[in-house]
């Protein structure tokens, strides 16, 4: 022990380089560590937000999220007579740039039919998607207020509600909105 005390202050210049040196590498090996699973936190956050178990895709694709997948309309019906199945739903993915206050926006938007699979866990402020047509429920991120009118198109939609931490892989808010008003986006 005596050696090393002696070591240090002989050496003490290099003995704080070194310390320094360490922090600094400690600290970018833990932020780089949070970084990433901030990233598939993020990422895995709109999988989970539909509650499904398995996702039935087209073939040859690579699924929901990384490309288009088309599937006939009424295929959910032939899933939901599988034994075991205790139930199935259509959800349309898509991403789209709305305008609230001359201000672009882009989310990433989940259609599905209410009180079906597809639908946010939890709503943080508002209520869900009850009429069925022209609601939205958005992602507090998108800072849109509850009650605000966006015309998209020639459809204008009204937002009824607010989910809390439901993002795209890439970051944008998620908005969710009945299929049949998905469809015709």
């Amino acid at each position: 022990m005596n050696l090393a005390i002696r070591d240090v202050k002989y050496r003490f210049g290099r003995f704080i380089l070194t310390a320094l040196g360490l922090g600094l590498l400690l600290a970018t090996v833990m932020a780089m560590g949070g970084i990433y699973r901030g990233m598939v936190e993020d990422a895995l956050s709109i999988v989970r937000a539909p509650g499904a178990d398995l996702w039935i895709v087209q073939k040859d694709t690579n699924g929901p999220f990384a490309e288009s997948s088309r599937v006939p309309d009424d295929l959910y019906k032939v899933i939901r007579a599988v034994p075991g199945v205790r139930e199935a739903s259509p959800i349309a993915f898509q991403s789209i740039q709305l305008e609230y206050n001359s201000k672009p926006i882009r989310v990433q938007v989940i259609g599905y039919r209410p009180n079906n699979l597809g639908g946010p866990a939890a709503v943080a402020a508002g209520r869900p998607i009850v009429n069925g047509r022209y609601e939205m429920v958005i992602d507090r991120k998108a800072g849109i207020p509850v009650g605000a009118r966006i015309p998209f198109g020639r459809m204008t939609f009204t937002v009824v509600g607010w989910t809390e931490g439901i993002v795209s892989s890439s970051g944008d808010p998620t908005a969710f909105v009945s299929l049949q008003d998905a469809q015709e986006l």
